[in-house]
């Protein structure tokens, strides 16, 4: 989804909110740090601007909707006064939004910090507070000033999608956690990503000599030996459990 909306505002060049958001401004950004030969804390290359050839990469979408980015932007506009930045403000607030979003949604621990860390009773609060704010920001979100709704719009699945995924985490949060005879203590939402498919058909294809479309055969087989691997792993560290406990026991 994150980077449906990067390939939205990558591609339009701008968005409106309450204001212009404008593509124009993270150009401007890599270009200063490029004449400069400094970062400003954040990880823009050349790469994050010219993404067409890597629009599969998520982690480049997650680079340039960054608080880092976000707040390099407004240091420039704010405290350098700079010309370029001027009336960056939309576009400051856009990325803080899907980075804080992105965060969210994937959150894996409760050691984290800021909307990184897992949902919990503790912080349920603060999370559904910035959800309803984000849903409201999206639902506001046009293709331009006097233009339709971006969920109007060819370009909406990404938005929709995030949508989507807060009306689903406010669901699964209040009957897994937030109720009567809770089955989780705390929520990592990455556990619902799509990541672990991901991974699983990587490694299968991986057996297959990096073959992306294995036949059924290719596919059982390469299966078979992920479930047994894993299950031998399993059984040496359930062996390795015991054995401990077996000392302790002694001792």
């Amino acid at each position: 989804m994150l980077k449906l909306v990067r390939n939205t505002l990558g591609e339009k060049k701008s968005l409106f909110s309450t204001d212009l958001i404008d593509w124009k401004y993270i150009e401007a950004l890599h270009k200063l740090q490029q004449s400069e030969n400094l970062h400003l804390t954040n990880q823009l290359r050349a790469s994050h601007i010219n993404f067409t050839k890597q629009k599969m990469k998520v982690k480049l979408a997650a680079q340039l909707f960054s608080l880092s980015v976000a707040d390099a932007i407004e240091y420039c506009n704010v405290k350098l006064k700079l010309k370029e930045f001027e009336n960056s403000e939309a576009t400051v607030e856009f990325l803080r939004i899907f980075n804080n979003l992105f965060d969210l949604l994937n959150s894996k621990s409760v050691w984290q910090r800021g909307f990184k860390w897992a949902i919990s009773k503790e912080n349920a609060k603060t999370c559904f507070v910035f959800l309803h704010k984000a849903e409201l920001y999206i639902h506001n979100l046009k293709e331009s000033r006097n233009g339709p709704s971006i969920l109007l719009s060819r370009r909406k699945t990404g938005f929709l999608g995030f949508l989507t995924c807060a009306q689903s985490l406010r669901s699964i949060f209040n009957r897994l956690v937030c109720c009567k005879d809770p089955v989780l203590i705390y929520f990592p939402t990455y556990k619902l990503s799509q990541d672990h498919i991901e991974l699983l058909f990587s490694s299968i294809c991986f057996h297959g000599g990096s073959n992306d479309n294995p036949t059924a055969r290719q596919f059982r087989a390469a299966y078979r030996k992920l479930l047994i691997n894993s299950e031998i792993k399993a059984a040496v560290i359930f062996a390795a459990e015991v054995l401990k406990c077996e000392e302790t026991s002694s001792h």
